[in-house]
């Protein structure tokens, strides 16, 4: 029997409500204060608030406090504001006022010692301060303009008119301004009437009583508000705008209405609303709070979220807060889907309601029970389900074999012509025609029934049943998802879709069963899939997971949505995708996102807590390398990933939790370290930070290069050293070697002493057998005189030729006394041979022509004859011939070859030792070449060619 549905209709905007709560900001999150005078957001995005204990500076996750320590001349600073070079100026009780620029305090002083609490007026490129008198800043001081008696003389004619008067001056272009009660006159600087406006209000005039304060734009307009309207005077165009509060659906005002003007827009906080106008004042958007916030000012940042603050501290209200819908605010909505082509969603103990744009309607009434499915035309609760049969809703109620009516159940599916239900108890089958049926089989915990490839598969606590024969067994199959816990079971043309307690989603079907892994973590409450999108409800909030046809089970989730996006809590129970939109349900209400929208696709923005865009570390500080970044995000800090590198010397990135980086012991090097950030919707920035390390003085490029000049002329006097001590070695081995070849070859000249003076005792023993006395003292004169030239020039290691020429001359002398004048010789130098100055090695050819005289001439029966020819070839070389007339050196080799007293061979092995060992010595080059004159020309003798060298010029 169907029962009598109440409709409940409630209106929402989402101007004046905010189902969210808004971030809350005490003393407790690091403010200095709760007494909060003002907020303003700077250039770079960062959140001020001036309080009675200081400045805060708020980047999202920790405050930075400024106090006098700091350079503020107090600590009670109750305004703040932007000027045309974007510097952030605080003001407060002092002769002192200033701004704030690289988190430096700048303060400047008015040039009279006066202490003021100013109106500040923007303008002209320069700031101007009000109170009794009007000053300017210099970029070096405040200076007063001195205009107060001007001022005052204006505002005594202006009473004389009107007692409700106020007098207004404008120094951006000079004017003075008088509001009267009927009428605005602008007067130039020397009082002469420029322009009168005359003004009518229907319900009151304009009084000065009325009259709460003012602000001077940069666009040069003049703003006062009153407690009825807003007053706009174009000092430019010297007209006025009037806006009414009623106009604006403000009603009666109470408070004093605060004015602030950005680059963009005008705002004015006004009891608990904010008010957003043009830079012409034109009214654009209006914002209401709950009184129970208790604010002062509100401010909207540029990024679109409001601040409001006042004496309990900090309250905000993100954009995507501000951009989602709520509905059933507090209301435990635990599922949401389509029935009756219409978005329903089912609260705990209370029913179904109609969720339509920005409508809600309480639509299908039940008692106090639990929610289970809405699907398919069909919502299923613990006490009452409905069918919808052509448009028209239906209660389904069914009656067992045992008489017992069901209308209350967990889920049902419709197979051919019957209904197969779960209860809490037991799965059961109606018939669609008689609503007669039967339990087929008690089991306790399922909490999903679905049909897919014509079979039914049914899911619970013990995990996944398959219906057969009307009995429930398991699948045939070993994957955890057979006993796994499971929430809820969907559809696909090609899997089920397996959601989890905790262990991810599964996809299954006859062939296989696969985990998407990126889930395992995840306790599941419901999934979507729309198109190659697969979203999920989970404890976690909303996750989109993109599925990938060739890799199902590494399907990467590609965006994330959370409490920070605007949900109303990250624990889900459920979610209804429909193109953009998001709904989600949670035990506090439903969310309305739009997925697409910019805010969630914005970068997240980084920086680096340091002042300088290079960091340079020396000596000790190196060696302990701290940098600190943060994330400007006031409602994001949670779901952002931290990775870092350190290039060059790290290629890879490391994940990070925490936003403090620490490096010791860096080689000397210009590093940049990188920091990316990605957020819940992997929207990725990357901020680089330059660090140079600074090397010790030794480490320097030049210190290096000059160790490694020292180190290479250290190696180039130890090779200088090396080769020195190797030449001298061996020149000592050299002067040794030439000592001793000087000695052998010493020794080879006395080897052939003897030999001559055997054959010239011989000779003498001849003359005197034949009593030639005389003969004999003649030959005994002349070997004696050549006794000593052998005996001196033996000591020589050479000789000039002219003395060679005198030792050979006296030699044959003998050696014709010897051969009774059968010997004859001949000595020829050649002209260019300075016969004084050319060396010769001493007793070198002696040798030679005594072979000549011996083995030549000897076996000669006719007279013999020894030519001896010296001639220059070039510097320092020159050629001696020695040649006979003997028997030549082929003969007498035959006739010598068995004879024991082979003089030759001995003399010519004695030349050829000499010989060898003066190349040794490297102070001559000498070249000995032995012919017999028949292989030359047709005769007989010997010819000694001798080719003289000298590497060195001896003097």
């Amino acid at each position: 029997m169907l029962k009598k549905i109440s409709i409940l209709f409630f209106f929402c905007s989402c101007l004046n409500l905010f189902a969210q709560e808004p971030l809350h900001l005490t003393v407790k999150d690091g403010l200095p204060s709760n007494h909060i005078y003002d907020v303003l957001e700077d250039k770079d995005g960062f959140m001020w608030f001036a309080t009675n204990r200081g400045l805060a500076k708020y980047d999202g996750a920790s405050f930075k406090t400024f106090t006098i320590k700091d350079g503020l001349p107090n600590n009670d600073i109750w305004l703040l504001d932007r000027d045309y070079k974007d510097r952030l100026w605080y003001f407060s009780k002092s002769k002192y006022q200033g701004f704030i620029k690289s988190d430096s305090v700048y303060k400047f002083k008015t040039n009279n010692n006066t202490v003021i609490s100013p109106i500040v007026y923007f303008g002209n490129n320069n700031i101007y301060l009000a109170e009794d008198d009007f000053y300017e800043f210099d970029e070096q001081q405040i200076i007063a303009l001195n205009i107060k008696s001007d001022w005052v003389n204006l505002q005594h004619k202006l009473d004389e008119k009107s007692k409700e008067s106020r007098a207004f001056y404008n120094p951006v272009n000079k004017i003075f301004i008088g509001l009267l009660k009927d009428k605005i006159i602008f007067f130039d600087s020397n009082f002469k009437k420029i322009k009168q406006v005359n003004i009518n209000f229907s319900t009151r005039e304009l009084r000065y009583k009325d009259f709460r304060r003012s602000i001077l734009t940069s666009n040069n307009l003049l703003l006062f508000y009153f407690k009825d309207f807003y007053l706009c005077i174009d000092s430019k165009k010297l007209s006025i705008k009037v806006i009414r509060y009623r106009d604006l659906e403000l009603g009666n005002t109470s408070s004093i209405s605060l004015l602030k003007a950005t680059k963009k827009t005008i705002q004015s906080t006004l009891d608990n609303n904010l008010l957003i106008f043009d830079k012409e004042f034109n009214f654009i958007q209006k914002y209401k709070f709950s009184e129970d916030l208790n604010f002062k000012r509100a401010f909207l940042d540029s990024k679109g979220s409001v601040w409001l603050v006042g004496k309990n501290g900090v309250y905000y209200y993100s954009k995507q807060q501000l951009i989602s819908n709520y509905y059933l605010e507090k209301k435990a909505t635990k599922k949401i889907g389509v029935f009756n082509k219409k978005l329903i969603a089912g609260v705990e103990k209370e029913g179904f309601y109609d969720v339509k744009n920005e409508y809600i309607r309480k639509d299908l009434s039940t008692k106090g029970t639990s929610i289970y499915q809405i699907k398919d035309n069909l919502v299923v609760s613990g006490f009452e389900s409905y069918f919808c049969n052509k448009n028209k809703l239906e209660l389904l109620t069914f009656k067992s074999l045992s008489e017992t009516y069901y209308s209350g159940f967990k889920d049902f599916i419709k197979k051919d012509d019957v209904f197969l239900s779960l209860t809490s108890m037991d799965i059961s089958k109606f018939s669609n025609i008689t609503k007669l049926g039967k339990s087929l089989q008690r089991k306790s915990g399922l909490v999903e029934i679905e049909l897919f490839k014509n079979e039914v598969y049914a899911g619970g606590s013990d995990g996944l049943w398959l219906l057969k024969n009307d009995s429930l067994v398991k699948p045939n199959n070993t994957n955890p998802i057979v006993n796994a816990s499971i929430n809820h079971i969907e559809k696909t043309n090609d899997f089920l879709v397996i959601s989890t307690d905790g262990l991810g989603v599964y996809l299954h079907n006859k062939e296989q069963t696969i985990l998407l892994k990126n889930t395992e973590d995840l306790i599941i409450q419901k999934t979507q899939k729309v198109g190659n999108k697969l979203w999920l409800a989970t404890q976690k909030g909303v996750v989109e997971v993109t599925l990938n046809q060739q890799d199902l089970a590494n399907s990467k989730i590609t965006n994330n949505f959370y409490d920070a996006d605007g949900l109303l809590q990250n624990n889900t129970n459920d979610i209804y995708v429909e193109k953009d939109t998001l709904y989600v349900a949670s035990d506090i209400g439903i969310a309305k996102i739009n997925t697409k929208n910019p805010i969630y696709y914005q970068k997240p923005k980084l920086y680096f807590k340091t002042k300088k865009d290079t960091l340079s570390f020396s000596k000790k500080a190196r060696d302990n390398i701290s940098i600190t970044f943060g994330l400007q995000d006031y409602t994001n800090q949670e779901y952002v990933k931290y990775e870092y590198r350190l290039l060059p010397s790290q290629e890879k990135w490391t994940t990070t939790q925490t936003k403090i980086l620490n490096f010791s012991n860096l080689s000397p090097n210009n590093y940049q370290l990188e920091v990316k950030a990605t957020d819940q919707h992997f929207n990725e920035v990357i901020k680089a930070q330059h660090i140079n390390v600074l090397p010790n003085w030794w480490q320097t490029i030049i210190a290096k290069i000059g160790f490694g000049l020292f180190g290479v002329l250290c190696f180039i006097a130890f090779v200088q050293f090396t080769k020195k001590q190797i030449r001298k070695k061996e020149r000592s081995k050299a002067q040794l070697d030439k000592k001793i070849a000087g000695l052998e070859l010493q020794a080879l000249r006395s080897q052939m002493n003897p030999h001559f003076v055997h054959n010239s005792l011989n000779a003498i023993q001849y003359f005197i057998q034949r009593n030639e006395v005389e003969l004999s003292e003649n030959y005994l004169v002349k070997f004696s005189k050549l006794i000593r030239m052998f005996f001196e020039y033996s000591r020589k290691q050479n000789i000039s030729i002219k003395e060679e020429i005198n030792l050979l001359d006296n030699y044959l002398q003998i050696e014709k006394l010897r051969f009774e004048e059968k010997l004859n010789y001949a000595i020829n130098v050649d002209k260019n041979i300075d016969i004084d100055e050319q060396m010769i090695p001493s007793m070198m050819l002696q040798p030679i022509v005594e072979n000549a005289v011996n083995h030549g001439l000897f076996h000669k029966k006719e007279n013999g004859f020894v030519k001896i020819l010296i001639n220059k070839i070039k510097e320092n070389s020159f050629q001696v011939i020695v040649e006979d007339d003997g028997i030549g050196i082929l003969k007498s080799k035959l006739m010598h070859n068995n004879s024991s007293k082979n003089y030759e061979s001995k003399s010519t092995m004695v030349l050829e030792e000499r010989l060898e060992l003066l190349k040794q010595s490297n102070d001559w080059e000498i070249v000995y070449k032995i012919q017999d004159v028949s292989e030359i020309e047709n005769a007989t003798g010997t010819r000694v060619t001798l080719t003289f060298n000298q590497p060195k010029l001896w003097k």
